[in-house]
């Protein structure tokens, strides 16, 4: 029995490769097909993905479905995962917030957590050090990396850049002279390797400010308006605008979460338990399902 473990894109691959890994090196029978075509997933009935949308049709009663993202948006009832996770085979949910915003369970579902937690390294002192996040559609994101810059300059702190996929054919001379002043991580690369090294995440909706929960350090949403690729975050984070940014990096800087009650509750709501076995807790509900 082959599990193949498929996405159209890398950065949904990120999210199940600590499982994938883990099966692989338990000399498991698995085998990746990470951005590859659909067509090549037409051989298997025992798939797990991070891709709901384009994951084909007369295959999905074969599939497994695994977050690829922690942003609130995937339970927009507009959302390809809102429509179509009630046709998988099994969901693994990262938490509890996410079970109750679906109407239809899948006949095979499981609060597994997070298995990029499992991963996390223990924060090491490199000095004050702000890891951003650019988000995928919001039109603001350059302005906020113009600011960052600056208040790196002024506060002196580290910055480190994590540009969406796709940013780099939009804004290239932008973000070559930016590369100049700052640390530029590639954009296909997992963010949360990162997460050690950070006192405080800004984006303006990406995912990781949920993620970077799971290291007690505060998020930072940037608040300017509504869009589809803009939406607030119920909790567990900090908000800013362009005018507060500056004073709520410092108070970042100072205090290690200044609501610690409020971080503990969200993140067990969102990613479920960091214990170190969200990997193995997946893997289990994997093989049980596939195996029945």
């Amino acid at each position: 029995m082959t599990i193949a473990f498929w996405s159209i894109l890398e950065h949904h691959a990120l999210a199940l490769r600590p499982i994938y890994d883990k099966m692989k090196t338990q000399g498991k029978d698995v085998i990746a097909l990470f951005n590859h075509p659909k067509e090549e997933l037409l051989p298997y009935s025992c798939i797990v993905t991070g891709t709901p949308s384009n994951f084909p049709l007369s295959k999905r009663q074969s599939a497994l479905y695994h977050f690829h993202s922690l942003a609130p948006r995937h339970v927009e009832p507009w959302e390809p995962d809102y429509r179509f996770l009630p046709l998988f085979k099994g969901v693994m949910f990262p938490g509890n917030w996410w079970v109750a915003k679906w109407p239809k369970k899948p006949k095979h579902w499981v609060v597994v957590g997070w298995p990029k937690n499992d991963l996390l390294q223990p924060r090491t002192d490199s000095g004050p050090t702000v890891l951003y996040a650019s988000s995928m559609f919001n039109l603001q994101r350059m302005r906020v990396l113009r600011l960052l810059i600056r208040l790196s300059e002024e506060m002196h702190f580290k910055l480190i850049v994590k540009p969406h996929h796709g940013i780099a054919t939009w804004f290239p001379k932008q973000l070559a002279a930016m590369a100049e002043l700052v640390q530029m991580v590639d954009s296909t690369e997992d963010i949360a390797a990162y997460f050690h090294l950070a006192d405080a995440l800004v984006s303006e909706s990406s995912g990781a400010l949920w993620e970077f929960m799971a290291t007690g350090r505060p998020s930072i949403q940037m608040k300017h308006g509504e869009d589809k690729g803009h939406r607030s975050f119920p909790g567990g984070i900090l908000r800013a605008t362009f005018e507060t940014l500056e004073a709520t990096l410092k108070a970042a800087f100072e205090t290690p979460w200044m609501s610690s009650s409020e971080i503990a509750l969200w993140r067990e709501k969102v990613m479920g338990k960091l214990d170190g076995k969200a990997t193995d807790r997946a893997i289990t509900f994997i093989e049980q399902v596939f195996n029945e």
